[in-house]
């Protein structure tokens, strides 16, 4: 199994242990349930984040390898499998927490927002930018071989490895790339 597999599959447990985690909370507060289930829901999540920065940076070292190998073919199809893939996630997770945003915010009447509990809610989007810039490893390898191979000149280049760093263009930038230089799907390596 590819590690880009793997690692789209550990995004969407650790979406899904936190979806089941609420959807546990709020059926346990009105019934009267042990909090075993809550523990081991809230283990599974750590354990899905932590397993997503040892996915996320192998799939960088593997990404640093196909681009010294020279393997367009491979970075492009990682490159689609993670950057599409992640679509989903990234729409789930919005809003998943924002629903759990709005329910802090409404339990606790704007209250929150003078606690340190607020920093809770920072944690999701530094996991999601951190799932842009794992997937974002193997369009800049993909780039940057367009560019050596002569495809791409510097300063698109550059322009569409920044875009990468950016939500919602990175996904348009990357469809960009893929119908731009589909022909480069043809060249199998490139020679130095």
């Amino acid at each position: 199994m590819k590690k880009s597999n793997v690692l789209l599959i550990t995004y969407y447990a650790n979406i899904l242990f936190l979806i089941l985690l609420i959807k546990f909370e709020f059926s346990s507060a009105s019934n009267n349930v042990s909090n075993f289930w809550g523990y081991l829901l809230m283990g599974l999540i750590l354990l899905s984040g932590v397993l997503i920065l040892v996915f996320g940076v192998l799939n960088v070292r593997e990404a640093y390898n196909l681009y010294q190998k020279n393997d367009l073919i491979g970075l492009r199809n990682h490159m689609k499998l993670l950057k599409l893939g992640l679509i989903p996630y990234y729409v789930i997770n919005l809003v998943v927490h924002s629903l759990f945003f709005l329910s802090s915010m409404a339990i606790s009447r704007g209250l929150i927002l003078f606690t340190p509990f607020l920093i809770i809610f920072f944690i999701p989007i530094g996991l999601a930018y951190l799932s842009l810039l794992f997937s974002s490893s193997y369009s800049i390898g993909y780039l940057i071989l367009n560019h050596k191979s002569g495809f791409m000149k510097w300063h698109e280049m550059l322009l569409q490895i920044i875009f990468q760093f950016i939500f919602i263009i990175d996904v348009l930038s990357t469809l960009f790339i893929l119908i731009k230089y589909k022909d480069t799907q043809r060249i199998k390596t490139y020679e130095k």
